[in-house]
Parts: C-alpha cells; sequence; structure tokens
C-alpha cells in the first residue's frame, strides 16, 4: 500500500486518536489545531 496524506482538523481526543492511526499506518499526518496550549487535547 502506498503512503497516504492525511489532514486532521482539530486536536481533541477524536482529532489525536486519528492523527495517531493514521500515522501508525505510514501515512504523513499534519494536525491543525487552533487552540490555545492549554486547551488541547
Amino acid at each position: 500500500m502506498d503512503a497516504q496524506d492525511v489532514i486532521v482538523i482539530g486536536g481533541g481526543n477524536a482529532g489525536l486518536c486519528a492523527a495517531l492511526a493514521a500515522a501508525e499506518r505510514k501515512a504523513r499526518v499534519l494536525l491543525l489545531e487552533r487552540a490555545p496550549t492549554e486547551a488541547r487535547g
């Protein structure tokens, strides 16, 4: 299977799980988050 590019918008619990699952499958992941550091994930 060829590598995929994945963009995840939002770094909440679901977004972080999606990013991690994609990375575990060797995808290149871009996670976009605009919340303040203390409010992330």
